[in-house]
């Protein structure tokens, strides 16, 4: 992973290739969470900030993209 953030119950994570994963119903009790899910491939995003279920990701650009839900 090119860079990871982790909100309350979920973990965000951005490959070297830019390709989007998101894992949910992560907790203290189950660190696993539901596994991983493609969310965008082959991004140019480099950066992920996450908060209250809304995600921003800065791109190679310097441009900023948010994503709320599912």
């Amino acid at each position: 992973m090119r860079f990871v953030t982790v909100d309350d119950n979920c973990v965000w994570g951005i490959k070297m290739n830019g390709d989007v994963f998101l894992k949910t119903d992560v907790s203290s009790q189950r660190p696993q969470g539901k596994g991983w899910q493609t969310i965008k491939l082959n991004t140019s995003f480099v950066q992920a900030s996450c908060l209250d279920g809304i995600v921003w990701f800065l791109d190679k650009n310097n441009t900023i993209h948010v994503y709320k839900g599912l």
